[in-house]
């Protein structure tokens, strides 16, 4: 039963989403620095004060010990509520809301770059393998996933003004206000991370297909006399597919660690530019709150991915 499946998929979130805030907010700790330290640096010591470390950590309720920190800041999770930034004091659930369409944007952007890239090139080199263009075509995606996308982020940023006086757009404009300009400050970032995952999948794409023409079903078809275009995409596509939707969920967590390096080089601001600005500043609820936020996304979007099987392939069922 669908239904059923689904249930258990959600409660077995819960679980999952309990070990990620415990990893998240201890592990963050360990990070070299205090938060404390930041913000006392360069301040003159309060009159009467001996060391003000003390009050900012009893302020802040860092003086508690890390256990009843987990505690509190859990208690307000189930509440709806992610804490309030250590620094800045802002609420967290604010922060995370204005920036997510952002890095929500990006992503989207970049998947349907990848897939517009990856799917054409896959199916092509799998159709006609060992051609000369299978040949460059998969030269190309290993180019692809050798290269770093930081690489080309910064290729992209440095070299054009050198050469030709001129830069990516460094302003954002959100989608409301001006949706030319806002895929204008998106689509180079996009792209970038687009033609990364472009070559994974590309490579996946092309290995399944290969191995779904092999089955003796395709044969039947192919000694039916139907046509290329009715063989490939009514029993090769379909089938093929299924790993390359897996890749697709699996790689985003991989392309939120991209996005912050293309958000932190194009100055997005998205939830990967907001976790490095955290992290700079020891803001420990801020870092947790994002990588809860992130975690919780990627789960619901993995049971996404794996209720369209059986859409691809009836085959498949959820009792």
């Amino acid at each position: 039963m669908m239904q059923t499946y689904i249930i258990r998929r959600l409660l077995l979130i819960v679980p999952t989403v309990f070990i990620v805030t415990v990893i998240v907010f201890f592990s963050v700790r360990l990070i070299p620095g205090d938060v404390v330290d930041m913000m006392v640096m360069g301040m003159a010591r309060g009159a009467g004060v001996e060391d003000p470390r003390e009050l900012i950590r009893a302020k802040l309720g860092l003086d508690q010990p890390l256990v009843a920190q987990y505690v509190t800041w859990v208690t307000g999770v189930l509440g709806g509520d992610l804490g309030d930034a250590l620094v800045s004091r802002e609420s967290v659930t604010n922060l995370v809301l204005n920036r997510l369409p952002v890095s929500l944007e990006v992503g989207a952007l970049a998947i349907l770059i990848s897939l517009a890239i990856a799917l054409p090139v896959g199916i092509y080199s799998g159709i006609r393998p060992d051609t000369v263009g299978d040949y460059l075509l998969r030269s190309f995606s290993i180019l692809l996933i050798t290269v770093p996308g930081f690489w080309i982020a910064l290729m992209v940023w440095v070299y054009p003004a050198l050469w030709w006086g001129w830069a990516p757009p460094m302003i954002y404009t959100r989608f409301s206000m001006n949706p030319i300009r806002n895929l204008t400050s998106l689509i180079i970032p996009a792209s970038i991370l687009g033609m990364w995952l472009s070559g994974v999948t590309m490579r996946l794409t092309r290995t399944m297909m290969l191995e779904v023409l092999r089955q003796d079903y395709v044969r039947t078809a192919w000694s039916k006399g139907l046509q290329e275009p009715v063989v490939v995409v009514r029993h090769v596509l379909r089938n093929a597919m299924l790993p390359v939707v897996t890749m697709i969920g699996l790689m985003l967590p991989v392309m939120v660690g991209g996005a912050v390096i293309v958000e932190t080089l194009f100055q997005l601001p998205g939830l990967g530019s907001l976790l490095v600005f955290a992290i700079e500043r020891r803001d420990y609820i801020v870092v947790s709150g994002i990588n809860l936020v992130v975690a919780g996304f990627v789960l619901i979007v993995n049971l996404l991915i794996d209720l369209t099987y059986s859409f691809l392939d009836p085959r498949i069922r959820y009792d």
